[in-house]
């Protein structure tokens, strides 16, 4: 991987544990890492596939997810910018098959360390060790949230956070781009979004939805 300054500046801001690592892993990092641009909507890992690499994500998002015999999914986490796959690291330090799959959300750009180095830098740098336990820390605590909505929520309730949470996208859009007027084509697409609601597990809401706004549907 090439060392630029702009890199170099993107790579340090995001994951500070490289300044704190010192010159040793730096050169490591920029001697060993490879650069890579995913597009979106494309998969990256399938469940059952041998992980070549950890990513350290620079640009985008990315869903790590479960996916049921019928059809059925779970989101389990999402990894963005300043962010990396803690489930990615278990498989390569394990050597077990990864779990899930994984796919873009946006265009990803990440630097890529091979097995062989990740391995290595786990038993030399500590700084190293300490940035995966906190991914973990955190990783797990979002999947203890998960497995409590999915277990003690009623299904209305996480599909009224769902779209909660979905205004709260549109809106952000509209004040970023300026938009005075919201139409489904600046926004989100409904039967889009009616299918995500789906995937939380409530298949009669989202068809309710999809059938009250089809007329509203250019």
């Amino acid at each position: 991987m090439k060392d630029t300054s702009g890199l170099r500046e993107k790579v340090f801001s995001l994951f500070p544990l490289f300044v704190k690592a010192g010159h040793d892993l730096q050169a490591e990092l920029f001697e060993h890492a490879t650069l890579a641009e995913i597009p979106a909507r494309q998969f990256i890992c399938l469940e059952g596939n041998i992980c070549s690499g950890i990513p350290l994500v620079l640009e985008g998002r990315a869903r790590v997810y479960k996916l049921s015999e019928s059809g059925r999914e779970i989101t389990l986490y999402r990894v963005e910018p300043g962010d990396s796959c803690i489930l990615t690291a278990s498989c390569i330090m394990s050597g077990v098959e990864f779990p899930a799959f994984v796919s873009t959300e946006t265009k990803v750009v990440a630097i890529v360390i091979p097995p062989a180095v990740f391995r290595r830098w786990v038993n030399k740098y500590d700084v190293w060790s300490q940035f995966l336990w906190g991914l973990l820390s955190s990783r797990f605590a979002e999947v203890i949230s998960l497995v409590e909505e999915v277990a003690f929520q009623r299904v209305d309730k996480r599909t009224a956070d769902y779209l909660l949470d979905l205004a709260d996208g549109i809106f952000e859009y509209c004040r970023s781009k300026n938009v005075k007027e919201v139409t489904p084509k600046r926004t989100l697409r409904l039967p889009r979004a009616s299918c995500q609601i789906a995937v939380l597990g409530s298949c009669n809401a989202a068809t309710t939805i999809r059938r009250s706004m089809a007329p509203n549907i250019n």
